[in-house]
């Protein structure tokens, strides 16, 4: 379905869930966690949660030997936010509890830098003046000295992985 998330099960696996099951034989995914078990069948649109039926938008699918998996179906039992920048094709998800805010920045010569030193490359500059504030739009993740760890909207997928840092002034 269009605009729909997967991911792939190794993925998920690995970095959000090292509990979730494959049973390739049922071809089924089982999700367990404190207060639920989540059943869902390759190429069906119903799941179970805790036994009771649910409908899902996109169904779990294996393409290539890869089983993928509807990520957004899955962000509130993960305590996920999932956006994705179709600008640059790159999906980011953040566990809700790690942002600790959203801004903008208000200095038309804010820029945003590989570390916290001035002399570290700017990797990004604002355009505070093309009236489109989602493009400028900064998560605030930690505070340290003078310097805000942040990510912008508009990083390419090679640095997005790396910390990225803002000068309080």
């Amino acid at each position: 379905m269009e605009g729909e998330i997967l991911l792939p099960f190794d993925i998920v696996k690995e970095y959000f869930d090292p509990y979730i099951f494959w049973d390739e034989a049922l071809g089924k995914v089982t999700i367990t966690t404190k207060d639920r078990v989540i059943r869902m069948k390759t190429d069906k649109l119903d799941a179970i949660v805790n036994n009771e039926p649910i409908t899902l938008n996109i169904p779990v699918t294996v393409e290539n030997d890869v089983v993928y998996i509807p990520i957004e179906f899955l962000a509130e039992f993960y305590g996920i936010e999932v956006s994705y920048i179709e600008k640059s094709n790159v999906v980011i998800i953040d566990y809700k509890k790690s942002i600790k805010q959203i801004a903008e920045p208000i200095e038309s010569q804010a820029v945003v830098r590989k570390g916290r030193s001035v002399r570290e490359p700017i990797i990004r500059k604002f355009d505070l003046t093309s009236g489109e504030t989602s493009e400028n739009t900064l998560r605030i993740f930690e505070e340290y000295d003078k310097w805000y760890k942040v990510r912008t909207w508009m990083v390419r997928s090679d640095i997005l992985k790396n910390a990225l840092w803002l000068l309080k002034e």
